[in-house]
């Protein structure tokens, strides 16, 4: 196992890095008034900007070595409570005489201070709780595990992506953590329901960020449902896409950009409230054709969760 000695403890690499956790480091390290440009000067050159890149898109791929972190944690902005320890700890590196002791320990100390990850709140207890407004409303619902092209029903598998869109897709879904769930709601049109649970893209939702920051970076995040929505319509066009928030604050700047625009296919942002159970708001995105078209066994519906 690697070893670091550092303020006289011996830290050994136990496990794998959690990168999740280095990004959310990485990112407050480097503060809201800085530029990566900047922050690379800042720690002398000796990390390139390509590499905080690497890093912050979670394709670095060993833990960070120890001068790297000395650098990050010696050149962060301040405050800061961005400390060698948690560096280390994001890093798999543990107190050599801590190992054994704490099998049990739950979540991380990046991940307590850090609002928009819940303790108890996961990705799919919020997609448990939209499926059951589903159900509760008498809509019968199956998952699909990959992208929802393989999946196709013959009659709609005619029309195929000219710019690659398929490509995109396939790659932008295949995210881990998972951070899309796709179902199909029988005697529904569109039958394909893809769901995004948006504020657990923790580098999105930093603190340190400004709203036009934060819009950018979920645009930026879903630019590619944007793009073949606007060049080719047909690709989706038996799909429709919920966007998923359980903070207010964050669904209705999502919601105001939403309203400035005209999309060809359906697309809903909606707001889950994990302590009540329940959606509690949706906003149907405008359609260059007017409402969103929805149909159940034939009959025309203002909304899944109407």
């Amino acid at each position: 196992m690697e070893e670091i000695i550092y303020n006289k403890k011996k830290y050994v690499q136990e496990r794998l890095p959690n990168w999740d956790d280095v990004c959310k480091l990485v990112d407050k390290a480097k503060g809201p008034n800085r530029t990566w440009k900047k922050f690379y000067e800042d720690c002398d050159k000796k990390i390139s900007q390509a590499t905080f890149t690497r890093i912050t898109h979670k394709e670095y791929k060993k833990a960070l070595k120890e001068d790297m972190m000395q650098r990050i944690v010696d050149n962060a902005a301040k405050p800061t409570d961005v400390t060698m320890e948690r560096m280390l700890q994001a890093n798999g590196y543990v107190d050599e005489s801590d190992i054994g002791r704490n099998d049990n320990a739950s979540t991380s100390k990046a991940d307590e201070d850090n609002p928009l990850v819940p303790e108890r709140q996961t990705r799919l207890e919020v997609m448990n709780i939209i499926l059951s407004e589903i159900n509760k409303r008498g809509y019968e619902t199956q998952e699909f595990s990959k992208r929802f092209k393989s999946f196709k029903r013959d009659e709609d598998a005619e029309f195929t992506s000219q710019l690659g869109f398929d490509v995109m897709e396939k790659k932008w879904c295949g995210r881990k953590p998972k951070k899309w769930f796709l179902y199909g709601i029988d005697d529904c049109e569109p039958f394909y329901h893809m769901f995004f649970i948006a504020e657990y893209d923790e580098m999105i939702f930093s603190a340190h960020k400004s709203d036009e920051e934060k819009l950018f970076s979920l645009i930026d995040r879903y630019s590619t449902i944007f793009m073949q929505d606007a060049y080719e319509p047909k690709y989706s066009r038996d799909l429709m896409y919920w966007f998923v928030f359980i903070y207010e604050e964050t669904y209705k700047l999502f919601c105001d950009a939403m309203d400035k625009i005209k999309v060809n296919n359906n697309m809903s942002v909606i707001l889950v409230d994990p302590d009540k159970c329940k959606v509690v708001d949706e906003k149907m995105v405008p359609r260059h054709e007017g409402k969103v078209i929805l149909r159940h066994e034939g009959k025309v519906i203002p909304s899944i969760f109407d």
